[in-house]
C-alpha cells in the first residue's frame, strides 16, 4: 500500500489512512493530537474594528478558530464527513466514497477507470496476429497431424493381424507426408506383405526387395521375403529353395510356429521327390514342435498335419485347393491314399 510522509512527525503513514490538516499530510496520531489541540485552545478573540471580528455572510466569524467541539474546517466539511486523498489521482474526496481497490483506497471515478479499464489497442492487435498464426499454423501442418494419426492406425492394424487396413492406412501417410522416409518404406513394406496374403508372391518377392534396397532390411522384412521367395519356390516346384528359404526363415524367428510348419511342409515336399528318410524325419521333428507350441488339440493345426501326413504316406505333392477337393474331412494315416 502507498506511504505518505507525516509532515509533523516524520513518520511513513498508509496513504488510506492518512489525513490533510491545514495543507499538511498527517499521520492519524498527529491528525488527532491537532484536533484536540485546536478543540483545547477555544475560539481566537476578535480584535474591536479588525477584519477578524467580522461576521460574514455564512454568520461565521471571519478569519476565526473552531470553538471547542467544533471540527476544522480543514479536517472534516460541512456534515462531519471526513476527506481523504485518492491512492491514484492524489484529489481529496469523502472517506465514505473511496472504493478499496488492489488494497488502495481510490475514488470513485478511478474506481471506475481501474474497473472497467479498456484492453490498449496494441494489445487487440497482438491477440488478433497470435490469433492468425495459430490458425494458419494448424492449417498448415494438419497433413503433418493426418500422417501421424495413420502411421499409429497402420500400426495397430498390423499389430491385430489386420494387414489390408494396415496398407491402406500407411499409403495414405505416405501420400500426406511424402518427406517422412519412414512412412514411405512403411507403405511399401505393409504393401509387399498385403500381396503375400492376397497370393500374389512373386509381386510381393518385387515390392520387398525394393524395400530392403532402400532401407537396408530389417528382421520383419526379411522374414516376410523369405516366405514369398518360398512360396514362390514352390510353385516352381523348386523344393531345394523352398526348404533352404524355409530354414533360414525358422533361424530368423526359431519360436515361430509358422516357421516351423514351412519349414516341415519344405521338408515333405524333399521326401516325396527323394525318398530320402531325413528329410521325413526332419519333417515329423517339426510338426512335433509345433504341436508342442499350439497344442495338437488345435483345429489349425490338426488340418495341417493331416495334409503333412498325407504328402509323407503317399509323397504326393498337391495344393491345398486339391487336398482339400480331395479330403474333404481331412486325410486319416492308414486310410486310402
Amino acid at each position: 500500500m502507498p506511504k505518505v510522509k507525516c509532515a509533523r512527525c516524520g513518520s511513513a503513514a498508509d496513504l488510506v489512512q492518512a489525513r490533510q490538516v491545514r495543507g499538511d499530510m498527517l499521520c492519524p496520531p498527529c491528525a488527532a493530537a491537532v484536533d484536540r489541540q485546536t478543540a483545547a485552545r477555544g475560539p481566537a478573540p476578535a480584535a474591536a474594528g479588525s477584519a477578524a471580528g467580522q461576521v460574514s455572510a455564512a454568520g461565521q466569524v471571519s478569519g476565526a478558530r473552531p470553538a471547542a467541539g467544533q471540527a476544522s474546517a480543514y479536517a472534516q466539511p460541512s456534515g462531519g464527513a471526513e476527506r481523504q486523498v485518492c491512492g491514484n489521482c492524489r484529489q481529496e474526496t469523502f472517506v465514505q466514497d473511496l472504493q478499496p481497490v488492489a488494497g488502495v483506497g481510490v475514488c470513485p471515478k478511478c474506481a471506475a477507470y481501474f474497473r472497467r479499464r479498456p484492453f490498449p489497442l496494441w494489445v487487440k492487435v497482438a491477440a488478433a496476429v497470435v490469433t492468425l498464426l495459430a490458425v494458419f499454423s494448424l492449417v498448415r501442418n494438419l497433413r503433418f497431424i493426418q500422417g501421424y494419426v495413420e502411421f499409429k492406425r497402420a500400426d495397430r492394424a498390423f499389430s491385430a493381424g489386420d494387414v489390408d487396413t494396415a496398407a491402406q492406412q500407411m499409403a495414405a501417410a505416405a501420400a500426406h507426408v511424402p518427406e517422412e522416409r519412414a512412412f514411405r518404406e512403411g507403405a511399401e513394406y505393409f504393401r509387399g506383405v498385403q500381396l503375400i496374403t492376397q497370393g500374389q508372391e512373386k509381386e510381393a518377392v518385387e515390392v520387398l526387395k525394393a524395400c530392403r534396397a532402400r532401407c537396408g532390411g530389417g528382421k520383419g522384412l526379411d522374414y516376410y521375403l523369405l516366405l514369398a521367395e518360398g512360396n514362390v519356390a514352390f510353385d516352381d516346384r523348386d523344393y531345394e529353395t523352398f526348404l533352404a528359404k524355409s530354414r533360414e526363415r525358422l533361424r530368423l524367428a526359431p519360436y515361430s510356429v509358422e516357421a516351423m510348419e514351412s519349414t516341415a511342409a519344405a521338408a515333405a515336399c524333399k521326401f516325396a521327390a527323394t525318398g530320402d528318410q531325413a528329410f521325413k524325419e526332419e519333417s515329423l521333428d517339426m510338426l512335433r514342435k509345433a504341436a508342442d507350441a499350439l497344442g495338437e488339440d488345435d483345429p489349425e493345426f490338426r488340418a495341417f498335419w493331416r495334409r503333412m501326413r498325407f504328402r509323407l504316406d503317399t509323397r504326393q505333392i498337391i495344393t491345398r485347393e486339391e487336398y482339400e477337393k480331395r479330403y474333404p474331412k481331412g486325410y486319416e494315416p492308414g486310410g486310402p491314399p
